[in-house]
């Protein structure tokens, strides 16, 4: 009988064993299917940021054109702007010349032929007496 006792208590601890490495296969079977279930919905979030680099790509592009575009536009109308203004600086500096050379020109010819005169009347007077 001590045999069947013995049998007995051995055979309870063998149950208890069983049951305790059944639930702990059961907790580690729970928490695995949690990781894996965590690593898909970090897999489907890394697969959507992925799916969505293409259109984050073209939006650069089209910012990086919009700005380039602009660029050359501001350094255009920069060029435009200094371009007017040195057209109405010669134009300013051109109308002050015609009337700076009339009036020069004017003294010029009126020094000129009030010193010429005499000369010329008698030459022509000289002229229609030949």
């Amino acid at each position: 009988k001590e045999e069947n006792l013995q049998v007995k208590n051995l055979e309870k601890q063998l149950d208890a064993m069983r049951g305790n490495i059944a639930v702990s296969l059961a907790k580690n079977y729970d928490n695995t299917l949690a990781v894996v279930k965590e690593l898909r919905a970090k897999m489907g979030q890394t697969q959507s940021t992925l799916g969505s680099l293409p259109s984050q790509e073209r939006q650069i592009v089209d910012l990086k054109r919009d700005q380039k575009i602009k660029q050359s536009l501001y350094l255009l109308l920069l060029e435009k702007r200094e371009e007017t203004a040195v057209m109405l600086a010669l134009a300013s500096d051109t109308a002050m010349l015609p009337r700076m050379a009339s009036s020069c020109f004017s003294r010029f010819f009126t020094w000129r032929f009030s010193s010429l005169a005499p000369l010329i009347s008698c030459s022509l007077l000289t002229a229609t007496s030949l």
